[in-house]
């Protein structure tokens, strides 16, 4: 670090030089070697500035000093302040950043301020009422040190010792490019500041760049909710970072955001492989005292108990890492979710920020601040990437939406991208979760559809996207069934939510962003009036769309479609036995409706909890009962963003309703015919399909299916084992299998042998 001082007791008789100082130099003049206030234009009543300042790079290991006189009353409009460290010369701006020493006030005191542009900060409270004469004579002096400790210092001219006033751990501001004094004045004391000795020492802060990469340091637990205290840990917010590289990592002039409030970090360094823990200052030392490594704060954001955003960027506002915590990811463990216990992360190499990496603490004090999680394991990402929507933002931009966050540095390399229509320009990934990727391209769109490609780019883990291709197009307005309610999941098995599946049938490009949810009261109004997305996605002639709060947990359950849009949004909670649907425009236009019901449902199905509503035929009237039933077994009760299991297709009378692929199979898990394999084709959906297995002498030796909903096609397979579970003996068997519909049957008996090899 350089050494920087400056010193000044004005014996040559002026300011313009050894050292220069600058600003309202017409108010200040030198008289008996002492810099004092001379005003001669000052009248009237109100309040009058005048400064100066001279260069100075002091911010580190450094004292500043200098004697103070003011033959006044100070109050809130006769003070002085003294500038020991400020980004600019000009020292009444509304935009410096630094510290000051005020001199008077209403509390008459000497107190050290930060000032962030126009905003100040107290930072270390003198004693009251310490010049409360008007006479008053002193030497003000402030310390700090490298770490941004901070002691002040007073010296009244009657003492002999100097009295510390205070001190305070404050690294918000490492720079300095001046320092000097401002005063403010009345009319009538425009000539009663004097100053004199001024002494400057110390080091310039060299910033030195660390090249921190995205998530060399991760969050790695959340407490948000301590209430109730459930072990020895403090009632207090916390975050806990990890260093996952191998070499220190100082911190100080980082910034830790949550939603829309961010606080700097002063001070802190986090060990190689190590912790460090963020909380309010108030709860720093009870941290401390339990062992555990703690940043210097002055706040810390305030934790949301539902969840939030948090950021963490450096000094420079580069994104480190990112976390979008929620309760949700307590799941069904409501006794910690109701607070005291904190989230932690599992595998702090796994970079995908999800609830699949995230879990309640299990350590009985409720969290593992500045220690390895309690439920730290190896967890591998393995979500691989995939493009959820493409969002329209204007003729000649559009943006792309993933599932997970992709790797910045790939996306923007514009050779990943071709189209044989437009000229891809501006690639930008959108910070912090660079889960979005906007593109510029020329032309702008005309009534063509484009067609885009998307070759090499990969997810946050490395995963590759694969070759995806999308399209654009200037949307159409919808108008009365063009999009369609095609699937409804209303009363789904536990940890799986609710979905809606609409399908576009009409030859329009539909802007989703004009399309809204609601239901109907018992008065038959309109509910609240949800959006399905505030971006331009847009909805292709023939695809479908998956509206959940929750995508991930109905993709988890179902085999949802790779085709169609799946987007998490705030649906209407959907009643469990009936209900109704209105998808409408913004002016409460209607675009389709249904009032769904139990009965619906195909008379086999007991309960409806986990079983989806497909509508046969989205051509027929939405409200025809006919036109809905169950989905199929075979698709796991639901197929959403796909063709429906019961999607209405014609029958070929020439062909078969059952067939096996193969009539011997051998079960001896050599991965060949290891399974037989019987496919049906049913002349319409709403079939239910019962199959037995028997031995030649009419034994029943399995059973296939037991009157489960089919859908128009599918395959049942049989493992070879009987109803007991055990593997059958080698031989020959027959397959009596039965479909059966309001009185109609379609029967067969079919031959198989059981081999082994």
């Amino acid at each position: 670090m350089a050494k920087a001082q400056y010193t000044d007791n004005f014996a040559d008789g002026n300011f313009t030089h050894n050292p220069t100082w600058s600003g309202t130099t017409d108010k200040f003049s030198v008289t008996d070697n002492i810099l004092k206030l001379n005003d001669q234009n000052a009248s009237g009543s109100g309040s009058f500035k005048a400064y100066l300042s001279t260069s100075s790079v002091a911010s580190v290991d450094a004292s500043w000093e200098c004697r103070v006189t003011a033959q006044v009353n100070l109050t809130s409009t006769n003070y002085v302040r003294f500038y020991l460290m400020s980004d600019t010369a000009e020292l009444t701006a509304s935009r410096l950043n630094g510290y000051f020493i005020l001199v008077g006030g209403i509390q008459k005191e000497v107190a050290l301020y930060r000032q962030s542009g126009s905003s100040t900060t107290k930072i270390i409270d003198g004693t009251d009422n310490r010049l409360s004469t008007t006479a008053n004579n002193l030497i003000v002096k402030a310390t700090r040190n490298a770490d941004g400790n901070w002691q002040l210092f007073s010296k009244l001219h009657t003492e002999s010792d100097f009295l510390l006033e205070g001190q305070t751990l404050d690294a918000q501001f490492m720079q300095s490019r001046h320092s000097g004094i401002m005063v403010n004045y009345s009319s009538s004391n425009k000539n009663k500041y004097s100053f004199d000795d001024f002494t400057v020492t110390g080091s310039e802060h060299i910033v030195i760049t660390q090249n921190i990469q995205r998530h060399q340091v991760v969050m790695s637990e959340i407490m948000a909710d301590p209430d109730p205290v459930v072990g020895t840990l403090p009632n207090a917010e916390y975050i806990e970072l990890y260093n996952r590289t191998n070499k220190p990592i100082e911190l100080s002039g980082w910034h830790i955001a949550s939603g829309n409030t961010k606080t700097t970090i002063q001070a802190g360094q986090i060990a190689p492989k190590g912790y460090i823990v963020l909380c309010s200052a108030a709860q720093k030392a009870t941290f401390e005292a339990m062992g555990v490594v703690v940043a210097h704060l002055n706040s810390l954001p305030s934790l949301a108990n539902n969840g939030a955003l948090l950021v963490l960027t450096d000094e420079a506002g580069k994104t480190i890492t990112f976390t979008q915590y929620s309760s949700d990811w307590y799941g069904t463990d409501n006794f910690r979710k109701d607070g005291g216990f904190s989230l932690e992360r599992i595998d702090n190499d796994n970079l995908h920020s999800s609830s699949l990496n995230w879990r309640p603490s299990q350590n009985g004090n409720g969290g593992t601040p500045g220690a390895v999680n309690s439920v730290a394991t190896s967890n591998p990402d393995q979500v691989t990437p995939k493009l959820l929507a493409v969002s329209l933002l204007g003729l000649g931009q559009s943006q792309l939406v993933f599932n997970k966050e992709m790797n910045d540095s790939i996306a923007k390399i514009s050779s990943n991208y071709s189209s044989d229509n437009i000229t891809i320009g501006n690639i930008t990934p959108i910070d912090p979760k660079n889960d979005r990727i906007t593109l510029s391209f020329l032309p702008t769109l005309s009534n063509d559809t484009v067609g885009i490609q998307i070759n090499g780019l990969e997810c946050v883990s490395g995963f590759a996207l694969g070759q995806t291709v999308f399209r654009l197009a200037v949307p159409q307005e919808p108008q009365a069934g063009d999009v369609v309610i095609n699937e409804i999941l209303y009363n789904p098995d536990s940890g799986i939510e609710e979905y809606i599946e609409l399908f576009n049938k009409s030859n329009k490009v539909i802007n989703l962003a004009k399309i809204f949810v609601t239901t109907r009261n018992s008065s038959g109004l309109f509910d609240t009036k949800n959006a399905i997305t505030t971006d331009s996605i847009l909805l292709f002639p023939n695809q479908y769309l998956l509206l959940s709060k929750n995508i991930a947990s109905v993709c988890d359950r179902y085999n949802c479609g790779t085709d169609g849009i799946l987007l998490n949004t705030n649906m209407p909670t959907l009643p469990n036995s009936e209900g109704n649907i209105v998808i409408c425009l913004a002016n409460t236009d209607i675009i389709d409706e249904v009032r769904y019901s139990d009965k619906f449902q195909s008379p086999s199905v007991v309960s409806s909890k986990g079983v989806s509503l497909e509508r046969i035929n989205p051509y027929m009237p939405t409200n025809d009962a006919n036109n809905w039933t169950s989905a199929s077994f075979v698709e796991k009760y639901g197929t959403p963003a796909r063709q429906n299991s019961q999607y209405s297709v014609a029958n070929t009378d020439s062909e078969q309703n059952y067939r096996l692929e193969y009539e011997t199979f051998t079960p001896n898990n050599d991965g060949y015919r290891d399974q037989l394999i019987l496919n049906y084709k049913l002349p319409e959906s709403g079939y239910n399909i019962t199959a037995n297995i028997y031995t030649p002498t009419g034994v029943r030796a399995g059973t296939l299916a037991n009157n489960l909903i089919a859908g128009t096609a599918g395959t049942i397979r049989w493992d070879g084992r009987g109803n007991n579970g055990s593997l059958c003996e080698v031989g020959i068997y027959v397959i009596r299998i039965e479909a059966i519909k309001a009185g109609r049957k379609i029967n067969a008996q079919l031959v198989c042998v059981l081999g082994m090899r």
